[in-house]
């Protein structure tokens, strides 16, 4: 219950907080693909599908910190 509340008041502070920022242009596929193509961001994309595997399908905790271990700055 206090961890809902919790989110439900950060979530009410960044709508009242941040700043509009309007799009400079329509998102194409295209850009995703190029974004894809970025090495830094093939690394954040697998890190953040490992830990939402790990919440979602119960991997343990030694196999999930070898796996993002790996990917050291």
């Amino acid at each position: 219950m206090a961890a809902a509340i919790i989110a439900i008041a950060a979530l009410v502070m960044q709508w009242r907080m941040l700043p509009t920022v309007p799009a400079k242009s329509h998102v194409r596929l295209t850009d995703f693909k190029a974004f894809v193509w970025i090495p830094d961001a093939r690394k954040s994309i697998v890190m953040i599908a490992t830990v939402f595997a790990a919440q979602s399908f119960g991997v343990f905790q030694e196999k999930l910190q070898k796996i993002i271990l790996r990917f050291k700055p």
